[in-house]
């Protein structure tokens, strides 16, 4: 798989929740929302990952700044 030939979508916001089987995201998208179910160790590998990628983005970019972030705001998509 090539990650270039797939759609993309801008994220707007990820909710997360679990139980004793997996964990529960959800990404919303404007309106729309898409969830995927995760086994805990897929859950726990794709944190790892995504935490690399955020240190070699801060190191290679720019610091990211999540202050001001909370679940309740909505982003600018969500607004209109």
């Amino acid at each position: 798989m090539n990650p270039n030939d797939v759609p993309k979508k801008v994220i707007d916001q990820a909710i997360v929740g679990n139980n004793p089987a997996l964990f529960l995201i959800v990404f919303t998208t404007g309106t729309e929302h898409h969830g995927f179910a995760i086994t805990p160790e897929g859950a726990k590998a794709f944190y790892e990952n995504l935490g690399t990628h955020i240190t070699e983005y801060e190191t290679r970019v720019r610091p990211i700044d999540t202050t001001g972030l909370a679940p309740q705001i909505l982003s600018p998509i969500q607004k209109k």
